[in-house]
């Protein structure tokens, strides 16, 4: 796994306000990429050995924004590497509908 990092993770890093709601301990890194090494029984769009990246949004789906297509107002966000822990560790458990297949160029 490779985890990049931004100026988010040096301002949760450095606790400056404003950055984002993190509760340490925290494992930091939304800008990751791997190789999936498991999937659970009911996975069927990835396949152990594909490499992906993830988008680190995790939106609720159900309240209003994100119903009326405005997920990135959602009422209840989370975000790997933010409210979750992120790529800055060896393994990282990602959910299907986060994670995109990286193609060969």
């Amino acid at each position: 796994m490779v985890c990049g990092i931004c100026g988010t993770d040096q301002h949760i890093y450095h606790g400056k306000p404003g950055s984002a709601s993190v509760v340490a301990p925290r494992v930091l890194g939304h800008e990751l990429a791997g190789e999936i090494s498991a999937v659970g029984e009911q996975v069927t769009s990835f396949a152990i050995g594909d490499r992906v990246t993830v988008d680190p949004n995790i939106y609720c789906g159900r309240c209003n924004h994100c119903r009326g297509g405005r997920m990135h107002l959602c009422d209840h966000l989370k975000a790997v590497g933010v409210t979750q822990d992120g790529g800055w560790q060896s393994t990282s458990l990602c959910l299907q509908p986060i994670a995109f297949l990286c193609l060969p160029c």
